[in-house]
């Protein structure tokens, strides 16, 4: 998977950004984050090993910067 260009980031809505993010998630042997049915984000905190609330639907930013945090994982 690559990185979406920043024009592409600005045309998707927040559900297919959240979408990407989802996805993204698959490719980390332990993954930064859990998307929820109902499109709520979770993040995971290594020491606790427990996912506590990150952000909703409707937080562009704090999604983009999920998607930005998981690209930095993933060395891409």
């Amino acid at each position: 998977m690559k990185r979406l260009k920043e024009t592409t980031i600005a045309k998707y809505s927040n559900n297919q950004l959240i979408n990407h993010l989802d996805r993204l998630q698959d490719k980390l042997n332990e993954p930064l984050y859990r998307v929820t049915a109902c499109n709520t984000i979770f993040a995971y905190d290594r020491s606790d090993r427990v996912y506590f609330f990150e952000c909703s639907n409707t937080n562009r930013e704090a999604i983009i910067e999920c998607i930005r945090n998981t690209w930095n994982a993933l060395s891409i």
